[in-house]
């Protein structure tokens, strides 16, 4: 079967060929039309590479699928329920989802609690600029750390993993810049004090973070994909019978790609931040509130209960969840 190397699409996913050129058929007509309007080609590279160097450079960037350093997974030996909160954005998150969640999470019994990235919004360190009233990062990490002791003091018994987003990224590429000379001795794992709390700190290096058949990415690392990410989810990875997690984009989404194996699932998760943000001067954006409860069990099976937050309300059996901000 082939695969255009410019593009990544296989036969399997509509491309064609004309039996000539490694390029589908779709890629090589892009290519002469910007030629004709004297634009570069879209998958155009420099003329002074290796034939390997211009091959990969030519190739969208996908997630690192193998990990630099492979962390070991146990399997699983019993069932494991997993909440899953991506894009919470504290201080920026809204407070009537938090409380919503946390008085769910009193409630109902999870064994593992999953900060699935850019739980902190770090508007100290925000590179964008354009706030001369931005917080003191000690400010931001102290209120951080508040909200994560909420969580353990709601579910004592839960283990909870924090998963590095863009948003965490910010200090460091703060410190590069502005006191290189501190750079790696700040630590945000350390200022929030994860390894005092017993909470497991996941790089980018190690994601997707798995527990079973599920893996779990907070999906800044995910290229193109237009409307479909969850779609460019499942193909990047493509492992049958898995369930790959995402947030970031704010948007839920969910893709079946088949396999005859089992198929393999592309999630993206709702967030829990404000909707309307000043900075974005009421655009509509799509954005949603919303969490993931996810049934992992030895078997491979993944169950999945993606639930929508309104107005500072959740449903989960016959109960309605909410909580006074």
């Amino acid at each position: 079967m082939k695969t255009c190397p410019k593009c990544s699409r296989s036969e399997a996913e509509g491309a064609t060929f004309d039996g000539r050129h490694r390029d589908c058929i779709r890629c090589r007509s892009q290519a002469r039309r910007a030629k004709k309007k004297g634009a570069a080609p879209r998958y155009e590279t420099p003329t002074d590479l290796s034939d390997g160097e211009r091959n990969a450079s030519a190739r969208p960037i996908t997630p690192p699928t193998p990990q630099a350093t492979p962390v070991y997974v146990p399997p699983l030996t019993t069932p494991k329920r997993v909440l899953v909160l991506a894009d919470v954005h504290v201080p920026e998150h809204d407070a009537r989802f938090w409380a919503a969640v946390v008085a769910w999470l009193g409630e109902n019994h999870v064994d593992t609690i999953v900060l699935l990235g850019d739980f902190m919004d770090q508007e100290s360190v925000n590179h964008h600029g354009g706030n001369p009233n931005q917080p003191k990062w000690k400010q931001d990490t102290d209120y951080a750390k508040g909200k994560i002791k909420e969580l353990a003091q709601a579910r004592p018994d839960a283990r909870i993993v924090y998963v590095k987003g863009n948003h965490e990224g910010w200090i460091d590429k703060y410190v590069a810049e502005v006191a290189p000379a501190l750079y790696g001795v700040v630590s945000l794992p350390d200022a929030l004090g994860l390894a005092e709390m017993g909470i497991d700190w996941v790089t980018e290096e190690r994601q997707p973070y798995k527990i079973g058949n599920l893996w779990l990415i907070h999906g800044h690392q995910l290229r193109g994909g237009g409307m479909n990410r969850a779609r460019k989810l499942a193909l990047d990875f493509g492992v049958p019978g898995v369930t790959v997690v995402m947030g970031h984009d704010h948007r839920p989404q969910h893709h079946e790609l088949p396999n005859i194996n089992g198929n393999t699932v592309g999630i993206v998760l709702a967030c829990g931040r404000t909707l309307k943000p000043k900075w974005q001067k009421n655009e509509a954006n799509g954005w949603v509130h919303g969490m993931g409860v996810f049934d992992v069990f030895p078997s491979g099976e993944v169950f999945r209960h993606l639930i929508d937050v309104k107005g500072g309300r959740l449903t989960w059996g016959d109960r309605v969840y909410s909580g006074a901000a």
